[in-house]
């Protein structure tokens, strides 16, 4: 008998060996994966923009500012607060896809419906229970419905915003 190897992972899984549901879960976790490393990698690289254009802003802020009516001072302000929320946001998804990706590799199928459905609700369960950053619960930066918008996440936005509150008031106190 000849050994098939797994296409995707090539850990030396024998294909043969396998019945055909572990075969589906285990296409099923590859695509888990795929899409929660896709937005790991979107959600960084923006972080690194972010955080780019924060400390740009602090460092033309003395030309910046000399440069410049002391009415417009707000604008150099807005640009802090809002490249800071942006980043609190970032960040807070970012370390929720991160769980998912520590989650999806373990997953368990629950539920009812497709392999990858139950896939998804069994990973988006165990991840819903936790807390990042300690305090925050990870319902707040995940979509947990079919709306666009829901009111969980809305009261996520809402937290990154006092976050960028609270950076954007200490470059007025550290930069003013």
């Amino acid at each position: 008998m000849e050994a098939n190897y797994c296409p995707h992972c090539g850990a030396g899984v024998l294909v043969q060996l396998m019945t055909a549901q572990e075969r589906e879960e285990l296409e099923c976790r590859k695509v888990l994966l795929d899409s929660y490393n896709s937005h790991l990698n979107i959600h960084g690289s923006l972080i690194i923009g972010f955080a780019v254009v924060l400390l740009t802003l602090f460092a033309m802020k003395g030309e910046f500012l000399q440069s410049i009516s002391p009415e417009r001072f707000s604008l150099f302000y807005l640009g802090v607060f809002m490249a800071s929320w942006a980043w609190w946001h970032l960040l807070c998804r970012h370390l929720v896809y991160g769980l998912l990706v520590a989650y999806a590799i373990d997953a368990e199928p629950s539920g009812t419906g497709n392999t990858l459905t139950r896939m998804l609700i069994g990973t988006n369960g165990k991840v819903l229970k936790r807390r990042i950053l300690g305090v925050l619960p990870t319902c707040l930066f995940l979509s947990t419905t079919r709306k666009s918008v829901n009111f969980q996440m809305l009261c996520g936005y809402v937290i990154c915003l006092i976050l960028a509150c609270f950076i954007t008031l200490a470059a007025w106190i550290l930069l003013g």
